[in-house]
């Protein structure tokens, strides 16, 4: 027996690589920022530079992967300004 699972992200919109800039994770009082680089999209700490999940093939995988594996110790923010 297969199990699948369907995520849903409120505001799915806004998640482009048009607001990279604007898309951080907070754990505590660390910060990670979205890049893309060559090998892909990745959260990237903005004091020491270390990553967070790994690269992803697109913006939005990287978001619900991070969720997914550390949905309890990160939050997922799109700074209006």
């Amino acid at each position: 027996m297969q199990i699948t699972a369907s995520v849903q992200l409120k505001n799915g919109t806004y998640i482009s690589e048009k607001n990279i800039s604007r898309i951080s994770a907070k754990s505590g009082n660390e910060t990670f920022s979205a890049k893309n680089e060559n090998q892909g999209y990745i959260f990237r700490n903005i004091t020491s530079n270390a990553g967070i999940n790994g690269h992803h093939k697109t913006l939005r995988a990287l978001i619900i992967s991070t969720l997914v594996m550390f949905g309890n110790d990160f939050n997922i923010y799109i700074n209006k300004t």
